[in-house]
């Protein structure tokens, strides 16, 4: 989910049409809010775009009000255990971080990770990626034994080994001992040949 509105939001904004992009991102937040209510759940995404263009141009303290307009809405509408909710403190995690706010940005990311814990569960990608940060702050804080205890919790990509070739793989099977990579390289192989005609 957070993916989704990241890429919206970047489709939103390009470098050589930020102002225009940050103009008519104002012009529909007031319309919406007009139309739906200051509160309404329609707003937060240009919220957010809005704070990500505030991030990207430096202005922090704008971003972090625009997100926590955002994250209460998200609160109210979709409850505290949300993923979208988890993103949103994820984002101002970051922001607290690039303020100096160290001890604030620990306690929202430790909030996020939770969050995408219970929703997603704790292999999950967004969950992995809170991880890294807050082992990062911690060992950056010389919190070696903490940064330690959650390097634990990070998934381990681990290789399996064929029963039948002993080449390694991943996924429920050798893709070789069952024919698909053979049949993929003697197309290519085919193919190739073809080409050379």
């Amino acid at each position: 989910m957070c993916t989704k509105y990241s890429q919206s939001v970047a489709a939103i904004w390009t470098e050589e049409r930020m102002e225009l992009n940050e103009s008519q991102l104002w012009q529909s937040l007031t319309i919406t809010q007009q139309s739906h209510g200051p509160d309404s759940f329609k707003c937060t995404e240009y919220l957010d775009a809005l704070a990500w263009i505030q991030t990207s141009e430096g202005r922090i303290d704008q971003a972090v009000a625009l997100y926590t307009k955002g994250l209460e809405i998200k609160r109210h509408a979709l409850g505290e255990q949300h993923v979208a909710v988890a993103c949103a403190v994820r984002n101002l995690a970051d922001l607290s971080y690039r303020q100096g706010d160290y001890a604030q940005a620990e306690s929202l990311a430790k909030q996020a990770l939770e969050i995408f814990t219970n929703a997603l569960g704790g292999k999950s990608e967004q969950a992995q990626n809170v991880l890294n940060k807050l082992i990062a702050l911690f060992t950056w804080q010389g919190r070696h034994d903490e940064a330690a205890e959650l390097q634990g919790k990070l998934v381990k990509e681990e290789q399996t080994f064929c029963n039948i070739c002993e080449r390694p793989y991943n996924g429920a099977q050798c893709l070789w001992c069952t024919g698909t990579s053979r049949i993929v390289h003697s197309f290519n192989f085919s193919v190739a040949e073809a080409l050379t005609r």
